[in-house]
């Protein structure tokens, strides 16, 4: 069972990124369980998508139809990459800061940490 709060805040960070009209990706974590969400806004196009099978994914679409120039197509793509690169790099200095912390932690402290990464996740099913 997740943990309602995690969902409950998770529904109110989707809603300040939907009216800042902006990107995000968020990691929630109680004592029990984690929340993840990756969320774009309405001018990226990169969007989550559901595979044939309901798994969780990214597309990005971006076919010249749905733009009035190539020019506009072109600003739009890079916009977008934008967004994929900072979150992808403070993904990145996310992981090297808390994977040397948690090291350091374990080290001074000699404690076996048993950790079993993505235990007490559930999907993000919440609608914001």
């Amino acid at each position: 069972m997740a943990d309602p709060r995690l969902k409950d805040a998770m529904r109110a960070i989707a809603r300040i990124l939907r009216t800042y009209d902006i990107a995000g990706a968020i990691t929630l974590v109680s004592k029990s369980h984690a929340e993840f969400r990756y969320q774009f806004p309405t001018w990226s196009v990169v969007q989550p998508e559901k595979g044939p099978e309901g798994q969780e994914g990214i597309r990005i679409r971006s076919f010249k139809e749905y733009y009035p120039s190539v020019e506009a197509q072109k600003q739009a793509m890079e916009a977008s990459l934008h967004c994929l690169y900072q979150i992808r790099d403070l993904a990145g200095q996310t992981f090297l800061v808390f994977e040397n912390l948690t090291s350091q932690v374990e080290e001074v402290s000699g404690l076996t940490i048993e950790h079993h990464p993505f235990s007490g996740f559930e999907a993000d099913d919440t609608k914001p």
